[in-house]
């Protein structure tokens, strides 16, 4: 049976106290995974419009079309990870509704949308190797954030090859270095 790709994703981020350990745990009770294990390193950001360096792990899986993604904080910084975690504990932090390839000014008309749907920018910056990323304050409305990141062909292809790697997963080796789907050439 061939696997058909799908046309978007979803995603829910838990912010936790250990990304290995919700992993894993994920993988053993759920069949999420694999998860892919990254230190992302983003450039010029702002939280609550303010410069910030908010140190962080982050491990990526699949569990369907659901892209499920753990954030770990690594120091005690004031972040948007530390927004949820010291107040709420380990919990839903942020969603990322219909992630699919962006043409040309799609970020731009979302964040103009979550703009005037009312919704504070709590975040914003660029991921290396993938773009801009914003999150918007939903927390009043949704008990969350909501993320937007500006999905180019790189991060679609990441996507799409986390999504097979999942229609593959016989649930060893929950955990990964994403150097691995590099590695495979999976993504530009």
């Amino acid at each position: 049976m061939s696997v058909v790709d799908p046309p978007s994703f979803t995603e829910v981020c838990y912010v936790v106290h250990d990304v290995e350990r919700a992993a894993r745990e994920w993988a053993r009770n759920a069949g999420a995974g694999p998860f892919y294990l990254i230190e992302p390193h983003d450039r010029a950001r702002l939280y609550r419009g303010q410069p910030c360096r908010d140190p962080h792990r982050v491990a990526l899986g699949s569990l369907g079309t659901t892209v499920i993604e753990f954030i770990e904080p690594l120091d005690d910084t004031p972040s948007i990870w530390r927004e949820i975690l010291d107040v709420k504990g380990e919990t839903v932090h942020h969603v990322f509704p219909d992630i699919r390839l962006m043409p040309p000014g799609e970020y731009d008309r979302r964040f103009a949308a979550h703009r005037a749907a009312g919704l504070e920018v709590v975040l914003t910056g660029e991921v290396e190797g993938i773009g801009r990323h914003a999150f918007f304050d939903a927390l009043a409305s949704m008990g969350c954030f909501i993320e937007l990141l500006d999905v180019g062909e790189r991060l679609w292809q990441f996507t799409l090859a986390q999504y097979r790697e999942h229609q593959r997963f016989d649930g060893q080796r929950p955990l990964r270095d994403m150097s691995e789907l590099l590695a495979a050439r999976v993504c530009p």
